[in-house]
């Protein structure tokens, strides 16, 4: 993911959408997290609903 130059900071998007008819929870767990960060990193999203998160990746 990190192909250079390194100083830079890629950030992506992502929804997450629940289709049930039930809550669902959400958790984003790093090995690394000095290198990634997940914004909001955990939640509930309600029956039909949609989130979106923003995830960051520092490649120093």
């Amino acid at each position: 993911m990190c192909a250079g130059p390194f100083t830079d900071v890629v950030t992506t998007s992502l929804k997450l959408r629940n289709p049930s008819d039930r809550r669902v929870c959400f958790k984003v767990k790093t090995t690394a997290p000095r290198r990634y960060c997940v914004r909001p990193n955990s939640g509930v999203i309600d029956p039909g609903a949609s989130v979106s998160i923003s995830g960051e990746t520092r490649c120093s």
